[in-house]
């Protein structure tokens, strides 16, 4: 059911976010050593609670988080498409809650904006919480 479910959530991201990152990688931390594309997104979903709503249901409860890493580019475009990239999610979230049916609600529940990568040149970041909830 989690490795469907992430692969649903990418899924979902790579139809309806515009423009289209170069490499989704779903599961994994930013690793820019091993991803040199101009644009990455990782996904991950790293913690579900459940809640008995009856015997026949439960709820779902979990965090999407997404980094965004930027590299390859001058730092003013890199600032640019960072956050170009930060206002593209939060639009998306808020127009589409639901996610394309893939959760009941979801809402981003932190931003933050990174100016760089400690060792690597060139290298801008954004990261996402995305908090969900689902009866399953």
């Amino acid at each position: 059911m989690f490795d469907t479910f992430l692969v649903d959530i990418k899924a979902w991201f790579n139809t309806n976010l515009t423009p289209k990152p170069d490499k989704y990688v779903a599961g994994d931390y930013p690793d820019v050593d091993m991803n040199k594309e101009p644009t990455v997104i990782y996904i991950q979903t790293p913690d579900f609670e459940f809640e008995e709503l009856t015997n026949e249901s439960k709820e779902m409860k979990g965090m999407i988080e997404m980094y965004v890493i930027l590299q390859k580019n001058t730092q003013d475009n890199l600032k640019q498409k960072a956050l170009l990239y930060l206002d593209l999610i939060y639009s998306l979230i808020k127009s589409k809650p639901t996610m394309g049916g893939l959760v009941d609600y979801s809402m981003i529940s932190q931003a933050k904006v990174y100016d760089g990568v400690e060792g690597t040149p060139n290298v801008r970041g954004i990261y996402v919480r995305i908090e969900f909830v689902k009866e399953i």
